[in-house]
């Protein structure tokens, strides 16, 4: 699970870095973020991210999208 949006970077760059190392089917990743531009989901789909999901101000909406993305990886 990656933050979109980190203190010293962007997750992508994380992302894209894992991806050099590692295929989508031996490590899912799962990017977070606040933003639902669709020129973030794109970046984050370029960069190799399995699974978008926004987070938002419900906490448990929060964890229900969380837990369907990382169930849906198994």
């Amino acid at each position: 699970i990656v933050d979109m949006n980190l203190g010293d970077g962007k997750g992508t760059e994380i992302v894209r870095e894992l991806r050099k190392k590692r295929s989508k089917e031996t490590l899912p990743v799962l990017l977070l973020s606040t933003s639902q531009l669709s020129e973030d989901v794109e970046a984050a789909e370029a960069a190799g991210a399995t699974k978008y999901i926004v987070k938002n101000d419900d906490p448990e909406l929060f964890f229900a999208a969380v837990t369907a993305g990382i169930t849906s990886l198994i």
